[in-house]
């Protein structure tokens, strides 16, 4: 008898505050799980399903864009028989992790037998305006429909591209074509480029697609421009 008291007093049973303990990891325990299955699902499983901010621009032969996985990828171009790749620089920034998802949607592209178009464009919309010119003619091509163009997020460069072919080939005005960028995911208070590109560019970008002439621009004002982001993610985007 003294030795199961001895045991017994050595060790209490458990009392409200130990209970409390073990409830307390539970939750914390569920917490991170969930927490887990939550970044799982938006970096591993949504971009694979949802492309990323998929658009229909002329139904059955403009399409739009942010970058895509390759089982995204593969999704657009089987489902709406892409037949070419416009990307203005989802992947212009010369890091190791892009060169390699260039080169897998690169090779995805020819997998699927559609021809991709690299443009070196700045994710603010910002660079070369011939490049804008360049990817318009393509996209106005009707021997390269079905086409889908995509940047990063799909907001700036393409929003940019999308806004002056709205000018070219329906004669919007720059402020209905801007429109049509910030309904597509543009803020104008993250990235106050864009309505200034449209604002200088593209009047001779349009004079270029008539005249076929190419657009005199100056160079260095690409250096400065390097100093800003090439990110093209936009907010709240995996």
């Amino acid at each position: 008898m003294p030795d199961k008291i001895a045991t017994e007093a050595g060790n209490p049973p458990a009392g409200p505050r130990a209970d409390s303990r073990t409830g307390l990891g539970r939750i914390i325990v569920l917490g991170l799980t969930i927490t887990l299955l939550i970044v799982g699902y938006r970096n591993f499983i949504h971009p694979n399903i949802f492309p990323k901010r998929f658009g229909v621009v002329v139904p059955g032969e403009i399409y739009r864009s942010g970058k895509l996985t390759t089982a995204a990828l593969n999704k657009v171009v089987r489902k709406h028989d892409i037949k070419t790749i416009v990307d203005l620089g989802a992947w212009v920034e010369d890091t190791p992790a892009n060169r390699r998802a260039n080169q897998r949607e690169q090779h995805a592209a020819e997998a699927l037998g559609a021809e991709r178009h690299v443009f070196q464009l700045i994710g603010d919309a910002t660079g070369d305006p011939n490049q804008y010119a360049d990817a318009l003619r393509l996209v106005l091509d009707p021997a390269n429909h079905p086409v889908l163009v995509h940047c990063g997020a799909g907001t700036e460069r393409t929003g940019c591209l999308v806004a002056i072919f709205r000018m070219h080939t329906e004669g919007m005005s720059l402020d209905e074509a801007y429109a049509e960028a910030e309904r597509a995911g543009h803020s104008g208070s993250r990235n106050p480029h864009l309505r200034t590109v449209l604002e200088t560019w593209s009047g001779p970008i349009l004079e270029s697609l008539r005249t076929g002439e190419p657009i005199p621009h100056d160079h260095t004002s690409d250096a400065a421009d390097e100093g800003r982001t090439r990110s093209d993610n936009g907010p709240g985007t995996p």
